[in-house]
């Protein structure tokens, strides 16, 4: 498959770093690697300069200017950059299982979006990846958020035994998550009314569902382990539950301010 893969990312260059490691480290290799930066300053540069020279693939970087919160936008920039057909999305805080875009290819499918999972770590997973280097498993103790340990499994046989309602946004999370380019472009991407935390995710399943494409849950396989962090603010959450629930009521498949901002044409 001819594959992007986009990491969003915003001045944590350390995470960043052992995130492009994980991706180093790939029994299957994307087409390209893209950046989606939020604006982050010149140290989440120096990481990536130093990996567009250590990656036998292209890395682009995209990057835009800090005025807060855009994560819409970035991910916009990044789509239109990408030349894969297949494009999976990730943030910059998630290291990967070594066979994780294998096992996304494993379950692309035609008229389907895939919706991955993570597993999070606490501050003691962080220092095994910071300090050790290890790339964390689910057997490891005492590193991982108990809730979501079984997350952490990969067990092929299972994998199609839990793909989920096709037309459910419940549990919908953009840090691992996989998409026909075709697909996103007919809905025109992310819907940039969003600013700051929240529900753009939600909305961008419910227009790709609107549109005819299902979803398919991908669990037991396509791991990533979530960096421990504080959480972002969420003081634009109300106004962006708004956004989203007009998107259902009218049961919206087109945003008009998305992709085609930045597409030639």
């Amino acid at each position: 498959m001819d594959i992007s893969l986009i990491v969003t990312t915003y001045n944590w260059p350390e995470a960043l770093n052992k995130v492009l490691e994980s991706i180093e480290r790939q029994s299957l290799l994307p087409r390209e690697v893209i950046i989606a930066d939020d604006g982050s300053g010149q140290d989440t540069r120096d990481v990536v300069h130093y990996w567009q020279q250590k990656l036998n693939i292209p890395v682009i970087h995209s990057w835009q200017e800090d005025e807060g919160y855009r994560l819409s936008a970035s991910r916009n920039k990044a789509i239109a950059r990408a030349n894969g057909d297949y494009l999976v999305m990730i943030d910059g805080d998630m290291v990967l299982n070594q066979h994780f875009l294998r096992d996304h290819t494993q379950i692309a499918q035609p008229g389907f979006f895939i919706q991955g999972w993570r597993v999070r770590l606490n501050e003691q997973g962080n220092q095994h990846v910071f300090e050790h280097g290890v790339i964390p498993h689910c057997r490891m103790q005492g590193i991982l958020d108990f809730k979501n340990r079984c997350y952490g499994l990969r067990l092929p046989l299972l994998r199609a035994l839990s793909h989920g309602s096709p037309t459910s946004i419940s549990g919908t999370k953009g840090c691992n998550m996989a998409f026909w380019k075709q697909d996103v472009v007919a809905i025109n991407g992310f819907n940039e009314d969003f600013v700051g935390w929240g529900k753009e995710d939600n909305e961008f399943a419910t227009r790709m569902i609107n549109h005819g494409i299902r979803r398919k849950r991908l669990r037991f396989a396509a791991v990533a382990y979530h960096l421990y962090h504080d959480e972002s603010p969420r003081d634009m959450v109300a106004c962006n539950h708004d956004i989203l629930m007009q998107t259902k009521e009218n049961r919206l498949a087109f945003c008009h301010n998305g992709l085609s901002r930045y597409q030639a044409g």
